[in-house]
């Protein structure tokens, strides 16, 4: 466009010149005013197109500006990916590596599984012969169970015939005595003498008297003063029920004992000693053991025996459903084994009784400890269980 510019004024200056030659100004005015208004629109498009130059340079600029920018950028980037490209390629050496101990592993583990193959038949063959010694020991623990419960019987058995041995020598200490006294009287006697008699008082802890009849008339005259006769020690009773039922010749507690006597003056006289009602910490305590032995030795008939007429369940139950309950709990375990020990016993009278003690129960199925307290009351000559507390 400059040249083009350049040209159209020359163009001028020689018309010009040529115009003030040839006189042809008028025509040259109106060319030159052409040739003006074409330069003018010359110079408009040169301006626009300038502007427009100036914009692409502007824009050219800025799209070298982003270029370079998203060069870097792009470049940034590749880096990145190079660097990622790297890593991965570590990676893969790496994982290749690992596949390699992996397959190795994996050869192991088919060897050990084979190996596991064996074993599991090898350990199936264990459990049977573990069981089998399982049902063997579960045989031996039953039978040392049932061995100790023989052992424990035997034991009280044993501790009760001491106190028989101990009892029957009281026995005899007392037939003795007797046997003194009775020579004290027939040496006294200084004319035949009716029967005499050596009673009981009416109270259990009072001591025996001797009672004859009175005479009368001369005959109360002739004869000689009665004999006084010192008072009888009391007989111990410290037999246990079950004892006595088992051993012969050995009344139990409350049951008359006839003394031997040597013949009076008169072959009709004759004393009879019946046994005081006296009561003493070794009767409650063998009739509790001999309760808990038959309770151990599952003597059901043996075991009920011991509750007394007026024995009423706690539970609320009747009798017969109680009884029917114990029945049933005495004789479902294998076995049964019940120690008694720290007795404390309390003498209420002839007649009632209350003992307490630690109780441990086993048996096959369960087992347990607790502290119980027997109310007994005597019926007749046998003591009997009136209550029984657990606590």
């Amino acid at each position: 466009m400059s040249r083009e510019l350049a040209t159209a004024r020359e163009e001028i200056g020689r018309l010009d010149r040529v115009a003030e030659r040839s006189g042809e100004v008028p025509l040259l005015e109106s060319a030159l005013e052409q040739v003006r208004g074409a330069l003018g629109a010359s110079e408009a498009r040169t301006q626009a197109l300038e502007g427009q130059v100036a914009e692409l340079e502007a824009a050219r600029s800025g799209l070298a500006s982003a270029a370079e920018a998203e060069s870097d950028e792009l470049g940034r980037k590749l880096a990145a990916v190079e660097a990622d490209l790297a890593a991965t390629r570590e990676s893969v050496a790496a994982s290749e590596a690992t596949n390699t101990g992996l397959a190795a592993q994996v050869a192991e583990l088919e060897a050990a599984r084979s190996g596991l193959a064996s074993a599991e038949v090898e350990s199936d063959d264990l459990e049977q012969k573990v069981a089998g010694l399982q049902t063997d020991l579960m045989a031996v623990r039953s039978s040392l169970l049932e061995a100790e419960a023989r052992n424990r019987k035997l034991e009280t058995d044993v501790l009760a015939f001491a106190e028989t041995r101990e009892s029957l020598a009281a026995v005899q200490g007392y037939n003795d005595e007797l046997s003194q006294r009775l020579a004290v009287l027939e040496a006294s006697a200084a004319s035949p003498a009716k029967p005499v008699e050596i009673v009981a008082a009416d109270e259990p802890v009072k001591l025996a008297q001797v009672r004859q009849p009175s005479p009368s008339g001369n005959e109360a005259r002739n004869e000689a003063p009665a004999a006084s006769v010192e008072p009888l020690a009391p007989l111990p009773s410290a037999f246990p029920p079950s004892m006595t039922e088992e051993t012969p010749g050995i009344a139990p507690a409350g049951a008359p004992v006839v003394a031997p006597v040597r013949a009076l003056t008169e072959p009709s006289a004759a004393i009879v000693v019946e046994d005081l009602p006296i009561t003493v910490p070794a009767d409650i305590e063998a009739f509790a053991q001999a309760w808990a032995r038959a309770w151990s030795d599952q003597r059901v008939d043996d075991y009920l025996s011991f509750y007394g007429a007026a024995f009423a369940p706690r539970e609320g139950t009747s009798r017969d459903d109680w009884a029917s309950t114990r029945r049933d709990r005495l004789t479902r375990p294998q076995f049964v084994v019940v120690e008694l020990s720290n007795f404390r016993t309390q003498i209420h009278g002839p007649d009632q009784a209350t003992v307490s003690f630690d109780q441990e129960y086993r048996s096959d199925t369960f087992q347990d400890r607790v502290v119980k307290t027997l109310e007994l009351v005597r019926e007749g000559d046998l003591w009997k269980i009136r209550e029984e507390i657990s606590d």
